[in-house]
Formats: structure tokens, sequence, C-alpha cells
């Protein structure tokens, strides 16, 4: 447990293609258990079930999150109960808002959930700043990222000081940009 009170607490959530992949896992689990029935073979169709329903559990956790902005720097709990290890305020340089549109999210991305990755550079324009921090562009043209990215739109990129660098789409991206902003400063 961490002592100090935090400057923010959020949540991720699924989207539609997130609930999507949710729903394909479960069906895939229901096809493989009938045809393991048809074949008369029960223990195989519940090990089935068992797998595919553990694997949409572990799909549904890595999209919904609960998150911690703190003194300690972002801490995702999966599922909203499994604490990860933070994203340390050490290696934080500055906060910015970047707006992917869904046409590009999984090319920007490569993928939706909790990752390591990595991520297309952003152009200028698709960067906000933050408060009276200026937006920083990479050189590189990828760069290495933790992301924790269930959907398209307005999401928050933590710029490291070196790579990795942090990318996530909180349901309220300018709160939790503005916490991350404060927990900087606070830290200098």
């Amino acid at each position: 447990m961490r002592p100090e009170t935090p400057f923010y607490v959020g949540t991720t959530r699924p989207s539609s293609v997130g609930w999507t992949r949710i729903g394909v896992t479960m069906l895939a689990g229901v096809a493989v258990a009938l045809l393991m029935l048809q074949r008369g073979n029960a223990p195989a169709a519940v090990a089935g079930i068992v797998i595919f329903a553990l694997l949409a559990l572990w799909t549904w956790m890595t999209q919904h999150t609960r998150f911690i902005v703190d003194g300690h720097g972002v801490t995702v709990s999966l599922g909203g109960f499994w604490p990860q290890k933070p994203w340390p305020l050490a290696d934080f340089r500055t906060v910015q808002l970047r707006d992917i549109p869904q046409s590009r999210t999984g090319v920007s991305v490569g993928g939706y959930g909790w990752r390591r990755t990595t991520v297309i550079t952003p152009e200028p324009e698709e960067l906000a700043p933050v408060g009276s921090r200026k937006i920083f562009t990479l050189r590189e043209n990828r760069a290495r990222y933790r992301a924790l990215v269930t959907r398209p739109g307005l999401m928050v990129e933590i710029i490291g000081h070196e790579a990795p660098h942090y990318l996530i789409s909180p349901e309220d991206p300018v709160a939790t940009a503005e916490a991350v902003d404060q927990a900087i400063r606070a830290r200098r």
C-alpha cells in the first residue's frame, strides 16, 4: 500500500474492438467445446471452455484497468485489482496529449491492451501540450513504448528520458495528463 495521497486515480475500459476480441475468444471456446462433445470427449470440451474463458478473462483484464498517478509514477492494475510494476516517475521527461484516429490506431500502436510495443512517432499536428509544457517529438520513426491502449482518439503520451516511452488511453485523458504533469513538477 502507498501511504501518500495519489494525484489521480483513473480507468481504462475496453472499446468495441476490445469487446469484439473478448466475444470472439468466447465463441471460439464454445466452438471447440462443441466439436469435442461431438467426438464424445467431454473432458476435452470442459478443458477447452476453461482455456478459452481464461484467455477471454486475460484479454478483458489487459483492457479494463485502474491506474494511480502518484509520486512513484503510474501504477496500472490489470482488471482493476492486479497491480503491475509502476511506470517510474524518474523516467518521465514530459507529458502531452496525442490524438490517434481510429483508422490508424492498430498500425500506429501495434494492437490493443497492456503491452510492450513499438509505436510510430507522431506528427506535431497529432500532439497537444499539457499546461505550459511544449510538445516533444522524437527523432526516430518508431520508438519503444509501454502501452495501455484500449481505444482510438485522445491519449496521454509520456516521453521518457530514454526509451521506453509510455502511452495510455484513459477514460479522461485531460485529467490524467494534468495529474502526470503535476507528478513530474512535484518531483522536481
